[in-house]
């Protein structure tokens, strides 16, 4: 698991080419303190895809009730990582 540093914005995720998700221009606050999850897949822009619970944030593109988990787009720099589970995360 990953935390958020500080108070920040993300953006949520979009369908794109090859039906892969990618950061959309739609933002989303993310608290301090939250807890996230890295998904494998390529940083876009400096940002940085990872998993949330739905209903920690304000998703307009995704229905809270029947999703459990969306992936958000977050600048890395507001990520605190664990070195070694970075390195995890890495092979």
């Amino acid at each position: 698991m990953l935390t958020v540093l500080e108070s920040c914005e993300a953006f949520t995720s979009e369908l794109g080419h090859r039906s892969f998700l990618y950061p959309s221009t739609q933002k989303v606050e993310i608290p301090k303190g939250s807890t996230v999850s890295r998904v494998p897949w390529v940083s876009i822009s400096g940002l940085m895809p990872v998993k949330i619970e739905t209903e920690k944030v304000f998703d307009l593109c995704q229905n809270k009730r029947y999703k459990k988990y969306s992936v958000i787009w977050i600048n890395k720099e507001n990520i605190y990582c664990d070195e070694s589970i970075y390195k995890a995360h890495r092979l």
